[in-house]
This record gives C-alpha cells, sequence and structure tokens, in this order.
C-alpha cells in the first residue's frame, strides 16, 4: 500500500515482508526512515489532516506515527480484542 502527503514531498509504502512502513522523500528519492512495529502484512496507508501516518496490519493492529514530529517519529498501537 502507498500514501502521499498532503504536501506531495512525502510517500510512505507498507510492505508485506519484512512487516515495515518505508519513508520516502519524493524531491531527492532518498529513504527518510523505515517504521518498525507491526507483526504482520501493512496492508493499509494514509496520511491524516494533521500529517500523521495511520498504518492497518494484518497483525489486528493500527498504529499511528507522527513522521514529522520534532523528537523523531513516535508511535500508537490499537489493538482489536477478541470480544469485538
Amino acid at each position: 500500500s502507498l500514501a502521499c502527503s498532503k504536501t506531495g514531498d512525502v510517500i510512505v509504502a507498507g510492505s508485506n515482508d519484512p512487516f515495515e512502513v518505508y519513508v520516502w522523500g519524493l524531491a531527492n528519492g532518498q529513504l527518510l526512515d523505515v517504521l518498525a512495529g507491526h507483526n504482520g502484512p501493512v496492508v493499509d496507508l494514509v496520511f491524516n489532516p494533521a500529517g500523521l501516518v495511520v498504518s492497518a496490519s494484518w497483525d489486528k493492529t493500527v498504529k499511528i506515527w507522527d513522521v514529522f514530529g520534532k523528537q523523531g517519529v513516535s508511535e500508537e498501537t490499537l489493538s482489536r480484542h477478541s470480544h469485538f
């Protein structure tokens, strides 16, 4: 899966193996970061209006990544519980 930032200068790509999200700068074609943490294929990506990257995986988690944060990448994980 792929998603492009609102400004069009950053693209993120999800991977089936390894289970990572790659952050690319389109201006120079450089790999800016690799976001690790999923335990299954990354099947969906989106930039939300605030510029956060949201990734969904077959591991039943959704991760929210602040790829533009001043403190580096921060991450929040939302998991599906068995009672849903």
